[in-house]
């Protein structure tokens, strides 16, 4: 690790990120109004019940307020990478984050991964495509959001405390995600 990258490796492979510390001293350009919205609060595959009928339930109204319109995109979306992404592969998190950098944001070229990464992917391009006109401010929008998101539970992790190899799994992963959007959020706003 240096100042500016944290690296992670793969047998012969390193990988480096960016460190989000670096990046989060910037501000970042929001020039236009941001829409709000009601938000039931955190939506996770944890707060999100189906019935036998196919109808949704949403159970955790503790957050509940006001958020970006963007907002339950995005959280969904971060809860897909990084609280379903399998917590044993670190490759596939990799993996994964490697398409999200390189995709088109709603045509994820997923050839070549991994069928678990695979199915997540298209899961992240399907809650993207619900997004209603994911123009390139909305982009930068909902980026900005997963970012805060995955920073969030980079935060939550408590080093002193004894983890899985799961749960370090996770953690690294939120700040591959950090990383990737902070590098991408570097970039002009549009």
């Amino acid at each position: 690790m240096t100042s500016r990258t944290i690296e992670f490796r793969f047998g012969d492979h390193t990988y480096a990120y960016p460190h989000p510390i670096q990046l989060l001293t910037q501000s970042f350009d929001t020039q236009d109004m941001v829409s709000l919205m009601r938000s039931p609060g955190a939506l996770s595959a944890e707060t999100i019940l189906t019935d036998r009928g196919g109808n949704v339930w949403l159970t955790d109204f503790l957050e509940a307020g006001m958020a970006p319109d963007v907002w339950n995109y995005a959280d969904l979306e971060a809860s897909l990478l990084l609280d379903l992404t399998e917590g044993t592969n670190l490759h596939l998190c990799h993996e994964i984050e490697d398409v999200l950098a390189r995709g088109d944001f709603t045509r994820l070229d997923i050839n070549g991964v991994d069928p678990a990464g695979r199915k997540l992917l298209s899961n992240v391009a399907s809650v993207r495509s619900a997004l209603s006109k994911p123009d390139s401010v909305r982009q930068y929008e909902y980026n900005l959001a997963v970012m805060f998101l995955a920073f969030k539970r980079v935060c939550e992790f408590d080093p002193s405390r004894k983890h899985s190899p799961a749960e370090v799994i996770c953690a690294a992963h939120a700040l591959m995600t950090t990383g990737r959007l902070l590098k991408l959020l570097r970039l002009p706003s549009p």
